[in-house]
């Protein structure tokens, strides 16, 4: 039995979370639904910051579910120049039906940045066959539209299809996540033109391993791998740097939750938030910060809220 049930939503620490939404919905096609101030004590012991604050605004996709978190005090601003190969990489990849209306819908907004040079690149077969195009939101949180080498014929809506991490070694960050009940589900060696301008740089040689949850197999965690070309972070982020995107994982109840702390080394227990919900804040093996979270009780199911 897999100890983690799901990828649940994903959280973006940002500045502006209002301003943020704004561009989800204009140039990606989220839908903002919700704001939320969450100011009770639990945060500041979760994050390690006494007295925090946090705005939080939620922006959905179909059934998928980002949070826009602004947290006080703030942290640091994302750092120029980070591209796949740094330990701090991270993004989450939209699949969208149409890359050329994608790209026309984003070519509407400003402030945004690109890392693929020369627009979005087809990958070769052997290399998965997508049509991606990577680029950064306003706050510099690095994003990735792709489409499907053959897209299912009624697909219309765009999804979120996974989070990638950059990692320094495959077989330790797979060792890691099978702790947690992720499973390995596919993987490729991408190498070429093409993957040197969706990334940015020259010469990419990349791993990429795809791990899945059983019980909820989308979207999925993708480690990505660049080899002899890994870079450490500059700086360790703290949970509330704009780098510092969480992934929320949902766990079954509380004793699995314990169960699964202990398993991973964890050094500090679950914070229990007013309505019950448990939480944790753990970083993998090359810092990407990850929050695990259960119902107080097997038969309360999984409240959505962040950290």
């Amino acid at each position: 039995m897999s100890a983690v049930l799901s990828l649940d939503r994903i959280v973006l620490i940002c500045d502006a979370p209002l301003g943020l939404a704004r561009f989800y919905e204009q140039a990606l096609g989220f839908t903002c639904s919700g704001s939320r101030i969450i100011a009770e004590p639990a945060l500041g012991e979760l994050l390690g910051v006494p007295e925090a604050r946090a705005q939080r605004v939620t922006v959905t996709l179909g059934a998928q579910r980002v949070d826009l978190v602004r947290i006080e005090p703030g942290g640091r601003a994302y750092p120029e120049g980070i591209l796949g190969p740094n330990a701090l990489f991270q993004h989450f990849a939209i699949e969208v039906p149409d890359m050329s209306r994608a790209m026309a819908r984003l070519g509407t907004q400003s402030a945004w940045t690109n890392i693929s040079v020369g627009g979005p690149q087809t990958l070769p077969p052997v290399s998965g066959g997508v049509t991606a195009f990577k680029f950064k939101d306003p706050e510099g949180h690095p994003l990735e539209l792709i489409t499907a080498a053959q897209p299912a014929p009624d697909a219309v809506e765009s999804r979120i299809a996974h989070s990638a991490v950059s990692v320094q070694s495959t077989a330790r960050s797979v060792s890691f996540y099978a702790q947690l009940g992720l499973a390995r589900t596919g993987g490729s060696l991408n190498i070429g033109v093409e993957q040197d301008r969706l990334d940015g740089i020259r010469a990419a040689r990349v791993e990429v391993t795809a791990l899945n949850a059983s019980s909820a197999p989308e979207p999925h965690l993708e480690l990505l791998c660049y080899e002899d070309r890994f870079e450490p972070a500059p700086i360790a982020s703290k949970p509330n740097d704009i780098a510092a995107d969480w992934l929320v994982f949902t766990v079954r109840n509380e004793a699995d939750l314990r169960l699964l702390l202990r398993r991973i080394g964890a050094a500090d227990p679950p914070t229990r938030f007013a309505d019950g919900t448990l939480r944790s804040l753990v970083r993998d093996p090359d810092g990407h910060w990850l929050c695990l979270e259960a119902p107080a009780s097997s038969a309360q199911p999984p409240v959505a809220n962040p950290g």
